[in-house]
């Protein structure tokens, strides 16, 4: 990448400042590059890491100036959002995000289970119940609660039979979503690496 991809893809990561900063740090950067000459372009861009690292940077600073001067509305709320995000390197938020979609998963998971666990119990309390409390006030009574109950088991039982086959499925959903991600992200390196 010459000084000018660079220079176009960083006015690129900042089109969300205002235009007066976004022209300044251009500028700025722009001559630092010219500074730096042909021979020390591919070293100063090193220097600068990715477009998208340097505008994520400036864009903090200026969500920062923005809470410092007390410009903190409802825009500078979600621009230091942003910025935040945009300084956090791409890896570690993958790696958050991956790790934010395993544990929903996961819980869902522990939830689906313990409900499923729940109503078996339940079926099994109102067996109990049935049994004991249908003897001393009669037949209907105790068939009602034994009906109940073993409905409640059964319910509970395929309730842990999906909870099974959702563990199965959603880890293997899990796994070829962040697969996808990786290869994209390979490809986007390759193609970097080529141009």
């Amino acid at each position: 990448m010459n000084a000018h991809d660079y220079i176009v893809k960083l006015d690129w990561y900042l089109h969300k400042l205002p235009m007066d900063e976004r022209r300044a740090a251009v500028s700025y950067y722009a001559e630092y590059l010219a500074d730096a000459g042909p021979e020390g372009e591919a070293a100063a861009i090193a220097k600068l890491g990715s477009p998208a690292q340097l505008a994520a940077g400036i864009r903090a600073d200026a969500a920062y100036e923005d809470l410092e001067d007390g410009r903190i509305g409802t825009k500078g709320v979600r621009a230091t959002w942003l910025s935040v995000l945009g300084a956090i390197p791409r890896t570690a938020l993958a790696g958050f995000v991956a790790g934010l979609i395993i544990v929903v998963v996961f819980a869902a998971l522990i939830v689906l289970f313990a409900a499923g666990i729940g109503v078996i119990v339940g079926g099994a309390l109102g067996i109990a119940t049935g049994v004991l409390g249908g003897m001393a006030v009669g037949w209907p009574t105790l068939l009602f609660y034994m009906g109940c109950g073993i409905v409640l088991i059964i319910a509970g039982s395929f309730l842990l039979r999906f909870v099974k086959w959702v563990w199965r499925h959603a880890w293997h959903g899990v796994s070829r979503l962040f697969n996808g991600m990786r290869r994209r992200r390979d490809l986007r390196n390759e193609r970097r690496a080529a141009s």
